[in-house]
């Protein structure tokens, strides 16, 4: 009789669970629900080893246990699958990761005349991966959208630095100098840097002077390629 108490409850409970918040990814507990009963049929029907009560309470029992795994088994399934999809992103992650690099060393090895037909997006990838090979570490690059001047974020050393990224033609004036200051604070990062596959005016060599801002244009950015690590 306790059998069929609990088996009436957990059926109560069970029917209380909305549909959608049942696991659906388990039909092996169905199946071997649907084995316990037959063999429990089987025993009273041929064997005669039990009776009626027995038999039936081995059943009550085994649906009870059926349904106690339909009730736990949603968030099992949802653990699942989030150990499933943070495995693929780390996969696709990682694949990005390698593309980017393999990218990144076609340019460094067709020289500016594939860096200068970059876009912004591409050029802050090149620089990354320039910066890792060079001794940088942790290199992030930031959000598109609303970087407060910053487009990497790199240690060398003991020294957190913010970088700017800039892929021009022509001279770059004083502009991305007081970004990338600017940014140094809000990042909370202990130098400042402008990248850039150009060359500064005197005005923006002057700013980055008197803002202690380091600038590496063409020649540097040359040098670093050419000291690019394996």
């Amino acid at each position: 009789m306790t059998g069929i108490a609990v088996s009436v409850l957990c059926f109560l409970i069970l029917s209380l669970v909305p549909k959608q918040h049942r696991c659906h990814k388990l039909p092996w507990l169905f199946a071997l629900g649907l084995i316990a009963v037959g063999y429990a049929v089987f025993d009273v029907a041929f064997l005669h080893t039990g009776s009626a009560a027995l038999a039936w309470n081995r059943i009550c029992r085994i649906w009870t246990l059926y349904m106690v795994l339909d009730l736990v088994g949603r968030p099992l399934d949802a653990l699942i699958g989030r150990l499933h999809l943070r495995r693929r992103e780390r996969r696709e992650a990682a694949a990005r990761y390698r593309a980017e690099e393999s990218r990144a060393r076609y340019y460094a090895s067709h020289g500016f005349d594939e860096i200068d037909g970059l876009d912004g997006a591409e050029f802050e990838k090149f620089c990354a991966y320039v910066l890792r090979k060079n001794g940088f570490e942790n290199v992030e690059i930031t959000r598109g959208s609303g970087d407060q001047g910053v487009d990497i974020i790199a240690w060398y050393g003991d020294e957190k630095y913010a970088i700017q990224c800039k892929r021009f033609q022509s001279r770059l004036s004083n502009t991305p100098v007081q970004e990338v200051h600017a940014g140094r604070t809000i990042y909370d990062c202990d130098r400042a840097a402008v990248m850039t596959n150009s060359y500064f005016t005197a005005g923006a060599i002057e700013a980055a002077q008197s803002c202690d801002v380091e600038l590496w244009d063409r020649d540097d950015l040359c040098a670093m390629i050419d000291a690019l690590s394996p």
